[in-house]
């Protein structure tokens, strides 16, 4: 039987506002044991920015 608990990893992630996140919000979020991602210089809108992460996250755990 499959473990379905133990076969899928917990993945939360959070956008940031326009100007980005502050070095503090950052320091925050690595204390509370995120792992920090960015698109580099890209910058897109909230309602595009939740759809490409989820579509990055999925190919990454070889979803798609």
């Amino acid at each position: 039987e499959l473990d379905m608990e133990a076969a899928v990893p917990e993945v939360v992630y959070i956008t940031g506002p326009e100007g980005g996140f502050s070095s503090s919000e950052v320091r925050l979020l690595k204390n509370h044991g995120f792992e920090i991602a960015g698109l580099g210089r890209r910058i897109l809108r909230a309602e595009t920015a939740s759809i490409v992460a989820t579509a990055l996250i999925l190919f990454r755990l070889g979803e798609i």
